[in-house]
C-alpha cells in the first residue's frame, strides 16, 4: 500500500519547516533531485528528467526566486508521488487535475499549514505573509484561500 505524500516527506520536513522560507533547494537535494538553472522559453518552467535512477531538473533561469522555488516544491511533488507508485505519464488524473494535485502538494511544501494558520493568528497580511515564505503573493492568495477552505469551510482574505 502506498503511503501518503506527507509521511514520505514527514523525516525532512519536520526538520526543514523550522526554517522559514523551507528551503526547498536543500529539500529536492535530499530526494535526488539535482537542480541546473538553464535559460528556457518564458513559458516553461522547468524540463524535469529522470534517467539511470537519477532526477535532474532543469530550472528556467530568467524566472523570478518566488517562481523557481515554487517551480522546485511543484517537481518534488512530482518526484514523491512517482516514488509512491504514481506514474508521470499514465492517465490515473488527467492532466489539469495531476497538474492542481501538484500545486497544492508544492504549497504545502513551501507554506506549511502550522505556520500558516500561525501567520492569520497574528494577524500577518497577505504581503507580509508572501514575503516571510518567500512565494509570489498570486501564491500565497491561494493556499490562504484553500488552507481557510478546508479549516473553516470559509474564504479568507480580501482580494486587495
Amino acid at each position: 500500500m502506498a503511503l501518503p505524500w506527507q509521511q514520505l516527506l514527514r523525516p525532512t520536513l519536520d526538520q526543514l519547516w523550522a526554517t522559514i522560507p523551507v528551503p526547498v533547494f536543500d529539500l529536492a537535494e535530499h530526494y535526488g533531485i539535482r537542480v541546473h538553472r538553464r535559460f528556457l522559453p518564458d513559458r516553461i518552467a522547468a524540463i524535469l528528467h529522470h534517467l539511470d535512477n537519477r532526477w535532474f531538473l532543469y530550472l528556467n533561469a530568467t524566472h523570478s526566486r518566488e517562481r523557481q522555488r515554487f517551480t522546485v516544491a511543484h517537481e518534488l511533488a512530482h518526484v514523491i508521488s512517482y516514488r509512491n507508485g504514481h506514474s508521470l505519464s499514465t492517465p490515473d488524473l488527467c492532466m489539469t487535475d495531476r497538474e492542481h494535485y501538484t500545486d497544492s502538494r508544492a504549497a504545502e511544501i513551501l507554506m506549511p499549514s502550522w505556520k500558516v494558520r500561525w501567520f492569520i493568528s497574528e494577524n500577518l497580511s497577505l504581503d507580509e505573509m508572501a514575503k516571510e515564505f518567500a512565494v509570489s503573493r498570486h501564491a500565497m492568495r491561494i493556499r490562504i484561500d484553500e488552507f481557510m477552505r478546508k479549516n473553516y469551510g470559509a474564504m479568507s482574505i480580501g482580494r486587495s
